[in-house]
């Protein structure tokens, strides 16, 4: 189940070669630039300095995408963070992120109920879920005294009440969807494009051929905080076979049923709530549940790996949260100046950030109090330093499948980072009486499913709010990239 990727002591992932240079690019420069744009607020501003006053570590309080000018959203109902998420060799990432996908994975809190010609066995995820004769010998269950949650994320749309789709006909859904309940039958088929949150506060039924259909780069995660039906030949994910694709997460206590002859290709994490398979129903992928009670010809093909290999990745440990908090953020208006160009609210100039080359070849960036803007804007108002201020930048890169590509970031500010639009790093400031405390989140691209032929964009948005230190430390293996190519540069002003 190991990893061939490996890391530090400290934590920082360290890539056995840093991707390899864009074309026309001398590999190995001493220093990458990217360029960003430093927004000036003054102290009386109602979201920072006198403010913030005391504020736990956040999570959730924004969305999980950017808007339509590319900006994060804030939509509040954000948690505390108590303990963070972490990956399998003890890196904190996103809350949102943690997943359960191991090899072998059977997890429950007690002995599985099994009867009349029903079957437990594995398969190899490498070979995909068609080849029946390649099935491999059934895996120990994993007992446990309580199945770990996760948190249930905040959809910004409205809530769309009771969800039918029972026609012979094609519906796409490539938004977060807020529903009451959500039922497809007769041979409907959802198309999912994107990645996608559904959020069923009641029941999820599917049934009479029809069909969740996770496209090419797609991924569906749905909340369901009742029962779960799949039944009558219904099919879910059956076209990529690929069981990270869809993620069903339980929050209730009733069952998740998977009946009479549906298939469903996903994983299930089901803390509270049993998973009843029968009568010839056909489940690939991963189960974290309460019990499992299989009947009646009823068929458990875990998904395993023949060969461990980079994109392998062990359990997560998932974040416990606390309290509501909205991380000193007063609303969706006051957030919305953060990173626009907002006359007499704030000024702004544009600023490099200078990354230096490491031993590993990795490239990364630190100081042990990013002020950037000392005595420039609206200067110092109190203190010796300019505190008060926002920074945002956005670098394109490539993307190598399982070659461990990560990007690293950690400070005693608000900062969350998007690839593609979507929420990859969420760490909003954590002060005490004024003083800020240090975190950091990394992100492994492996885990975001990204098409390999196609650029990627990766942008960052940091908020310095308190009067305190402040380091901001970055750290990355892959190309950096402004307009095509990285920016080269001699030295850096805060490498």
């Amino acid at each position: 189940m190991m990893k061939s990727t490996k890391r530090t002591a400290l934590g920082l992932l360290v890539a056995a070669a840093v991707t390899a240079a864009p074309s026309g690019v001398l590999a190995q420069p001493e220093y990458i630039s990217v360029s960003g744009i430093v927004r000036d607020f003054r102290e009386a501003h109602v979201d920072f300095e006198k403010s913030v006053g005391s504020q736990p570590l956040t999570a959730g309080n924004i969305g999980l995408y950017v808007d339509q000018d590319g900006k994060p959203v804030f939509i509040g109902g954000g948690q505390a963070v108590v303990n963070p998420a972490l990956n399998y060799y003890g890196q904190p990432i996103a809350p949102h992120l943690a997943q359960i996908q191991p090899e072998g994975a059977l997890m429950l809190t007690g002995a599985p109920d099994m009867s009349v010609n029903s079957s437990i066995d594995a398969y190899d995820i490498t070979q995909g879920i068609d080849g029946k004769g390649e099935f491999l010998p059934a895996p120990e269950p994993d007992y446990v005294a309580e199945i770990p949650t996760i948190p249930v994320p905040t959809i910004s749309s409205p809530n769309q009440g009771d969800l039918l789709y029972s026609n012979d006909d094609h519906t796409t859904f490539d938004q977060d969807v807020l529903c009451d309940s959500l039922t497809i039958e007769n041979k409907h088929v959802i198309h999912i494009e994107g990645e996608v949150v559904i959020h069923v506060k009641g029941d999820f039924n599917s049934s009479n051929f029809a069909k969740i259909q996770i496209e090419p780069g797609a991924r569906l995660t749905m909340f369901v905080g009742g029962g779960v039906v799949m039944e009558e030949y219904s099919k879910i994910n059956m076209e990529t076979g690929d069981h990270t694709r869809f993620k069903l997460v339980s929050y209730g206590t009733d069952p998740i049923q998977i009946d009479n002859n549906a298939l469903v290709v996903g994983s299930i994490i089901a803390p509270n709530a049993p998973v009843e398979i029968s009568n010839s129903g056909e489940f690939f992928g991963v189960i974290a549940a309460e019990s499992l009670d299989m009947s009646n010809n009823a068929e458990l093909h875990i998904a395993a790996a023949g060969t461990p290999g980079e994109c392998d990745f062990g359990w997560d440990e998932f974040a416990n949260m606390g309290e509501g908090s909205n991380g000193g953020i007063q609303s969706r208006s006051s957030f919305s100046t953060w990173f626009r160009d907002v006359p007499g609210t704030n000024i702004g100039l544009r600023e490099l950030l200078t990354m230096r080359r490491q031993p590993d070849g990795s490239y990364a960036f630190f100081n042990a109090d990013y002020t950037p803007i000392d005595g420039d804007l609206f200067r110092n108002e109190s203190g010796e330093h300019n505190r008060n201020f926002t920074f945002e930048m956005s670098a394109e890169f490539d993307y190598s499948e399982c070659q461990g590509q990560f990007f690293e970031i950690g400070g005693a500010a608000d900062i969350w980072v998007f690839i593609d639009g979507f929420l990859v790093v969420d760490l909003g400031a954590s002060v005490t009486n004024g003083m800020a405390t240090p975190h950091r989140q990394v992100i492994e691209f492996d885990r975001l499913g990204m098409d390999p032929t196609v650029r990627h964009t990766l942008q960052l948005f940091y908020a310095q709010r308190s009067p305190a230190d402040s380091p901001l430390v970055m750290r990355t293996n892959v190309w950096l990239m402004t307009n095509g190519a990285p920016m080269l540069s001699d030295s850096g002003k805060y490498d």
